[in-house]
């Protein structure tokens, strides 16, 4: 089943169709869809469905957008500890050639 470009939502809509033949609907939702429709039930689940396929839409769109919010802020703390571990690095090789500089210095005052 491919669920790209105009009908990707179908999905959305199988979720909500799913939920009124389950009879698990969200039970305002559905007061609001058949006042909305003066008692008529089939209109009622059209609505229902029209309304619940746009709050599925802003779930998943929030979710996303809470998911890069995570992945900018992992990425922002490995940046961290990549460039912490980069410095211990440039230390750890500084005090090696500090060592090997003060060896040649009195390897070079034994010397002479």
């Amino acid at each position: 089943m491919n669920t790209s470009g105009e009908h990707a939502d179908s999905v959305f809509y199988g979720i909500a169709a799913e939920e009124i033949q389950a009879g698990k609907v969200d039970k305002g939702l559905m007061a609001k869809a058949i006042t909305k429709t003066k008692g008529d039930k089939k209109e009622a689940e059209v609505l229902y469905i029209e309304w619940r396929v746009d709050i599925l839409k802003l779930e998943v769109a929030q979710r996303l957008k809470e998911d890069e919010i995570d992945l900018k802020a992992k990425q922002k703390e490995d940046q961290k500890e990549k460039d912490i571990y980069q410095d211990y690095v440039f230390l750890g090789v500084l005090l090696f050639v500090v060592v090997i500089i003060m060896l040649f210095s009195a390897l070079s005052n034994y010397i002479h």
